[in-house]
């Protein structure tokens, strides 16, 4: 019913302006909403704006999109929104863009262009995830342990991201498609066009990255030319899983190699968003499954997907040792066996050892063993100058007694 009284509009705007200003009057509409749904994430802008029935399409011109949460600048040369036919492109306009964008077929970016990823655009795409976005694509580097710089993708001829985006919109899902120049193509798969129209979640379902060379090219910054080119891979791959092994993280080994495959030939990556449903820690440790919003598989170009397990280690709690005081031993004279012949064996044990001395006959003597046998002791007394010593018999003295500190 709502579709018969815009297609009365339609006609009743035609008849009375022609076509051509109801379908600017429409595109006016359209931006105009477009720029109020908007005004909360973002401020978008625009030089200007023709129609064209014959094409069914409309083309702004040099629009650009100012992002608030990530501070970026996004722009292109051309936007262009293509219906299926002029009929629906001008039911769309008049009429549908009050409650959905269903009639929209595709929206076209040319020369879509912006700033490479900064710091603050990995932390904000990775507030989800168990590892950064910068963890994860930090293969795309030399060394596999930290996110291409910008300097390094200058020299590999890549200072921003520039891309022809094309927006197919459908039921239930959408496609973005990316084709970058020098990175590759990125695919998006989402209910898009569900969530314009007020039925979906605007949640993603798939992002696939496609190579077209960006490794050959990386290779130039990395290596020179005699070197050995496969190197790269192993090289790549050996800083990515130590990267991961340092967060506590790793994938398995056949995934690894495929990866390096993925590097030397080309392949793809694909990210299904909400497909990989972690079992729940059940209080064990060691490695397990890790909590992770998709599930990640990376295809060569002459091989099979193979999935990106992604595992992370619990370590067991740290068992608290209660340590008992330490024992420690006064200074004092020991008393020494003199029932046990093991206390004297070998004789040179009490050699140069303090001691002190008690005699039968309640006389006690302290000085330092010069000798000591099975049958008599030599000793210094510890107030001389060293030249006078005594000896006891054994058979003479009551209790021996060794200085310990």
């Amino acid at each position: 019913m709502k579709r018969f009284f815009a297609a009365i509009l339609v006609l009743l705007v035609v008849l009375v302006g022609g076509s051509k200003i109801a379908v600017m009057i429409g595109a006016s509409s359209f931006l105009s909403q477009v720029k109020t749904e908007l005004v909360s994430v973002g401020a978008l802008n625009f030089q200007s704006v023709s129609t064209s029935l014959q094409d069914s399409e409309v083309v702004i011109s040099k629009p650009t999109f100012k992002h608030f949460l990530l501070k970026k600048d996004f722009s292109a040369e051309q936007a262009r929104l293509k219906f299926e036919g002029p009929v629906d492109m001008m039911l769309g306009l008049l009429s549908a863009l009050g409650s959905d964008y269903s009639d929209l077929d595709q929206l076209i970016l040319d020369d879509f262009e912006t700033d490479l990823p900064d710091q603050l655009m990995y932390e904000q795409l990775s507030e989800n995830l168990s590892l950064s976005i910068d963890q994860w694509f930090s293969f795309l580097s030399c060394s596999g342990e930290s996110s291409p710089t910008k300097t390094s993708l200058a020299k590999a001829g890549i200072e921003n991201l520039k891309a022809q985006v094309m927006v197919h919109l459908g039921l239930p899902e959408s496609t973005i498609e990316f084709d970058t120049l020098g990175f590759g193509r990125v695919i998006i798969d989402t209910d898009l066009l569900a969530h314009l129209s007020g039925s979906g979640e605007g949640r993603l379902r798939s992002i696939s990255y496609i190579d077209n060379g960006y490794f050959k090219r990386l290779a130039q910054t990395c290596y020179h030319e005699s070197e050995d080119s496969g190197s790269l891979s192993q090289s790549i791959v050996d800083g990515w899983s130590e990267n991961l092994a340092m967060r506590g993280y790793r994938v398995s080994s056949s995934a690894l190699s495929v990866i390096k495959t993925f590097i030397e030939q080309g392949g793809i990556l694909r990210f299904s968003v909400g497909d990989a449903v972690p079992a729940p820690r059940d209080g064990s440790y060691g490695w397990q499954e890790a909590a992770f919003i998709a599930r990640v598989e990376v295809q060569s170009n002459d091989g099979e997907p193979v999935a990106l397990e992604l595992e992370q280690y619990f370590a067991p709690p740290i068992q608290e040792t209660v340590s008992k005081p330490e024992q420690t031993v006064e200074p004092a004279y020991i008393e020494v066996d003199m029932s046990s012949e093991t206390e004297l064996n070998p004789l040179d044990q009490l050699l140069g050892k303090q001691v002190r001395v008690r005699l039968f006959k309640e006389q006690e003597y302290e000085g330092s063993v010069k000798l000591i046998d099975e049958h008599q002791i030599e000793m210094i007394p510890l107030k001389g100058d060293g030249k006078v010593s005594y000896t006891f018999k054994l058979l003479e003295i009551e209790r021996l007694e060794v200085w310990t500190e």
